[in-house]
Order: structure tokens, then C-alpha cells, then sequence
């Protein structure tokens, strides 16, 4: 029987260690120590605002909250009427902690003649927010059109920073985000909103957050990351302070001793060594503003491996701690170690943003294959993260930018000025010259192949697709029609598919389009080959060939209803 035990105990035994759930447990007050009207702490992953799950706060202001997945999360502790406070959670091992958080309210501005009610009437715009009117009374007030029984809404210019909620709320509720909507509950039509200044919540105490045991690594993680974020307060405040004093830009220079020095403390002083790093990780932020050699910061940046999950804490200095641990080896090898951060690290966050940063580094670097594979693999492997829908938006193809777009500095007018020559139009497959050599074998009939000798005496295009490229499935319908319009006039279509599996085709054809001419797929080597002869760097990408082997009509003149009218115009001379 007591061996039994045992065997039991050693059975159970890696369930326990496995279970690295870390718990929080304590209080979350308002300013005044007491609880809030509405108050919730919710768990997300850092540089995220996904809210992954939302824990209740009692209204006693008490919580109890557990963290079963290991990692690096960031809890946001809510309330109404003030201020979130985040903090960083280092989940490695079973843990209990108790903490009482007590928030800080809004900063509000001592001038409220610029208030304005943006909500769901609006869908939230700001550049179509309602300017508030002031009253006789002191108040402020606004009409807008709510098409529900339920009217949700915030202020804007009422204080510093981001929206606040209104005094004027039946009830409030979280928005996602870091913040509470107002509520008014009244009949759909025009309804009136007040915004009364006397009865805002203030208060100049500043947060407070107290752990039982402040020597334990939960308690000096979280400390860490506040010290983070409150110098990346104080750099962006200084600048702003500086852009409204109306002076030059250029002269805009920052005295980072005292942040330095606050790192460097912090550092000595903890003994936790995961401690250590995330805060170097945080000081590696300021290397970009304070350039220059840092010995033992390269020195420690290097133990600190591509696979670490603190690195999410924020994925967009990953290149300059490359650049720093590395010097001019770096620079040399900075793309090639920049790659381990996305093959090595877990963190989808930490593998997208690194891949935009390869993608930029290779556009400055004239590297135009990499430029493509990067973008392809962003918009398509990544292409439901925030970087993957950045992507898509601003640039409409790897080696366009959307003008007026964040990343302009990327197009190719501000690439040459910097003297980097425009990728767009330095390598393509260009009308008038003979197409490349190719061989392409059937996708229903392997004994079956085409290639330039076989085609000669017909004009067929080569349509570069794939089933899960949206734009390419976009262009079937005009494709389809043009097939049927002139393939009995000596033309026909070669589609090749760079899907990940030739079933994905079959699929396709099967459910969606038949696509009834030659259909071909390529993979690995054969894919690389054909990408750089035909610079196949965005799909699709359609090469219209004629009976001499000369490649006569390319891209745009062949997408959607420019496709019919180019072969008409080439068929019927």
C-alpha cells in the first residue's frame, strides 16, 4: 500500500510541475481607497490590445485572478473615472501573490471649451466627433442622433491623454480597451448628452501599488515594467512639451542620464536574473534616441537568446539590439540573426514584427527577392495580426507605399533621394522582351508538360496565383470570361499555383472555379527558380505571351476588364 503511494505521488508528480498557474489575489480601489462604481482587470499579451480574458472584481473591490499559461501577460487594472494601470506578470512557475492596487484618476484640463462626444452614433471617429456647447450653468452639452434604446459614448479634449467617460451616464461599461463607456438608456431618436465639470472625480494622489512580499520575482517583474514604461513617459512627454514650444525639431535633444541611471539601479539592485533582462530589454528602447557605444549593455544583450519571451515586451528594438550586441558583425550578419527571432521565439507578435523589420532592412539594403518573400510571407502567413493588416494597408504590393501613409519614407521618391535606387521598376519582366525559359507539368496529368518550344505559334498567359490570394481569386471571373471569349482564336491560359499543396488546388477547382485549361503547381526549388526568372515578387502576377515567344502585355493590362479589351486589340489584328 505505501508503495502504491508512492508510485501514486510520482504519477502526479509532473502534472504539478506542470501546472505553472500563477495567482493574484487582493484589492482594487479608486483613488479615495474605496471601491468603484464599475471596475474589472483584464489579461492581454504585451504590444497587444486583444483582450484575451476578464476577471471580476468584487464590490468590495476585492479579486482573485489565475494565470494558468506560462509567459510574459500584461493585466490592465480598470476602473471607472480613472486611469488603467498595467502590469506585467512573469508566469514560469506556480505562484500565490497578494497585491492591492489603488488607481489614480484622469488628469482633466483646466479648460473645457474644446469638449467634444464621439460614440457609437459616429462609429467612434474622432475627426467626426460632436463639439459640445457650454450653458449658462457651467455645464456642456451635446444632441446626437442614436439609432438604439442604449446610447454608449466618451469625451474628447476633456483631459489628458486618451477619451474619458462622460458625467452623464446611466451606466458604464469596459470597452475593450483601457477605458469605460458611458451609458444613456433612452429611446432612439435625438438624445441629449451633459457634460457636467462639477461632478468629475479628481484627485492629484498617484497610483499606488502594494505587494505582501515586494522581494518576490512577480513583485520586482512588475516593478520593472512600470519603471519602463513611466521613462517612456517621461521621453515622449519632453518631446511633445518641445513640438509645442514651436522650436525646430532638429534642435530636439534629451538628457537620458537620469533614465540611465534609473536602469543601471534597478539592474544592481534585484536578484532575479529575468528581472535583469526585461529591464535591459527596456533600456535598449533609449539606445535609438542615445547612440553610441554601451559595452556591458552589448555584453548582456547577448546572453539574452532569440527565444526569449521577454522580447515581446517590445519586438520593434530587436534590430537595434542586433546592432548593438553585434557592432559591425552585425551588420554584416544582422539579417541572418534577426531570422532566429522568427524561427526561435513562440510569441506571433515577436515573429511578425521582426519579419516587418526584415522586410524594411531589405528594401533599404536593395535586396528586392527578400523584399517580396518577406512581404508574401506577412500578408499571408501572418495576415490576421495587427502587422500582417498594417502590411496590407499601406503597402498594396512589396515595393508600393500607400502615399501619405506612416511608411512614406519607403516609397521610391524618398528611397532616391536617400540614394537607394526604386525596386519597383528595377527588375521586372518587360514588354517587348522575349519571356523567360520555362517547363511546367500538368497538374492533372503529370506525362503532360508545356514549355516556350511547345507554346511557340499561340499567345497564352501565364497567370502566377495562389487559392489563398484574394486578389488572384478576385480576377477568376474575368479570366474565366476572356477563356471562353478567345480560346478558340489561338489562345489559351497556363495558370501556376504557389499554394503550399497541389490538393489545395484540386479543392478549389472543385468547389469554386474549374479553371478548364492547363493548371501547374511548383514547389521548392523549381518556385525559387521560376519567382527570380519571372520576378514574380506579388501575385497575381499575369504575363501575356505572343506566337513568337515576346512577351506583350504584363500586369495591370491584364487584370479585370483590361484583361478582355488588351486581347481584343491583340487577337484581332
Amino acid at each position: 500500500m505505501q508503495r502504491l503511494k508512492i508510485l501514486l505521488v510520482f504519477l502526479l508528480l509532473p502534472i504539478i510541475i506542470n501546472n505553472a498557474q500563477t495567482t493574484l489575489k487582493g484589492t482594487l480601489l479608486g483613488h479615495d481607497g474605496k471601491s468603484m462604481i464599475n471596475a474589472c482587470i483584464v489579461l492581454k499579451q504585451p504590444m497587444d490590445n486583444a483582450v484575451l480574458k476578464s476577471y471580476y472584481v468584487n464590490r468590495d473591490g476585492k479579486f482573485n485572478i489565475k494565470i494558468d499559461s506560462t509567459g510574459v501577460w500584461i493585466l490592465y487594472f480598470t476602473g471607472v473615472n480613472h486611469i488603467a494601470y498595467p502590469m506585467a506578470v512573469y508566469v514560469d512557475k506556480p505562484a500565490v501573490e497578494n497585491v492591492n492596487v489603488r488607481l489614480k484618476t484622469h488628469e482633466y484640463l483646466d479648460d473645457f471649451s474644446d469638449v467634444e462626444v464621439t460614440g457609437g452614433f459616429n462609429n467612434w471617429l474622432p475627426a467626426t466627433a460632436v463639439p459640445m456647447t457650454k450653458n449658462p450653468d457651467g455645464t456642456y452639452s451635446a444632441a446626437v442622433d442614436s439609432k438604439s434604446d442604449t446610447l454608449a459614448y466618451r469625451l474628447i479634449n476633456a483631459a489628458k491623454g486618451d477619451t474619458v467617460e462622460g458625467t452623464d451616464a446611466d451606466g458604464y461599461v469596459y470597452n475593450g480597451y483601457e477605458g469605460y463607456n458611458s451609458l444613456i438608456f433612452a429611446k432612439p431618436g435625438k438624445v441629449k448628452i451633459i457634460f457636467n465639470p462639477a461632478k468629475l472625480v479628481k484627485s492629484s494622489l498617484p497610483v499606488k501599488v502594494t505587494f505582501q512580499n515586494s522581494a518576490s520575482l512577480t513583485a520586482q517583474f512588475a516593478d520593472a515594467y512600470n519603471l519602463i514604461l513611466n521613462n517612456r513617459l517621461a521621453v515622449r512627454s519632453a518631446f511633445q512639451d518641445f513640438k509645442k514650444s514651436g522650436k525646430d525639431i532638429k534642435n530636439y535633444k534629451f538628457d537620458f542620464s537620469k533614465e540611465v541611471d534609473s536602469f543601471n539601479a534597478a539592474i544592481k539592485k534585484t536578484k532575479y536574473d529575468i528581472v535583469k533582462n526585461e529591464l535591459r530589454i527596456g533600456y535598449l528602447e533609449f539606445k535609438s534616441f542615445n547612440p553610441g557605444p554601451d559595452t556591458a549593455l552589448s555584453n548582456a544583450v547577448k546572453k539574452i537568446p532569440p527565444s526569449s519571451i521577454l522580447w515581446s515586451l517590445n519586438p520593434s528594438i530587436i534590430p537595434i539590439a542586433c546592432s548593438l550586441a553585434f557592432g559591425r558583425e552585425g551588420k554584416e550578419n544582422l539579417e541572418e540573426y534577426m531570422k532566429q527571432f522568427v524561427s526561435r521565439n513562440n510569441s506571433i507578435l515577436v515573429k511578425s514584427t521582426t519579419l516587418f523589420s526584415l522586410f524594411v532592412y531589405s528594401k533599404m539594403q536593395k535586396k528586392p527577392d527578400d523584399v517580396a518573400g518577406y512581404y508574401n510571407t506577412l500578408i499571408t502567413q501572418y495576415a490576421n495580426t495587427s502587422i500582417g493588416k498594417m502590411v496590407k494597408e499601406y503597402f498594396p504590393d512589396a515595393f508600393h507605399v500607400k502615399p501619405g501613409s506612416p511608411f512614406s519614407y519607403l516609397s521610391d521618391s524618398s528611397l532616391a533621394k536617400a540614394g537607394i535606387p526604386a525596386l519597383s521598376d528595377s527588375n521586372h519582366v518587360k514588354v517587348g522582351s522575349p519571356v523567360p525559359s520555362f517547363s511546367f507539368i500538368s497538374l492533372d496529368d503529370s506525362s503532360k508538360f508545356v514549355n516556350n518550344d511547345s507554346m511557340k505559334g499561340k499567345y497564352y498567359m501565364i497567370d502566377f496565383w495562389a487559392t489563398w490570394c484574394g486578389p488572384c481569386v478576385g480576377e477568376m471571373k474575368s479570366l474565366h470570361a476572356a477563356y471562353e471569349k478567345y480560346k478558340n482564336k489561338n489562345f489559351t491560359i497556363i495558370s501556376v499555383s504557389l499554394d503550399k499543396a497541389p490538393e489545395d488546388i484540386i479543392k478549389f477547382r472543385n468547389n469554386k472555379w474549374k479553371m478548364p485549361w492547363f493548371n501547374s503547381f511548383i514547389s521548392g526549388s523549381d518556385r525559387l527558380k521560376i519567382a527570380k526568372d519571372f520576378y514574380v515578387y506579388t501575385i497575381p502576377a499575369p504575363v501575356l505571351v505572343n506566337e513568337k515567344g515576346i512577351v506583350v502585355a504584363i500586369q495591370e493590362d491584364l487584370r479585370g476588364e483590361n484583361l478582355d479589351k488588351t486581347l481584343g486589340n491583340l487577337l484581332s489584328k
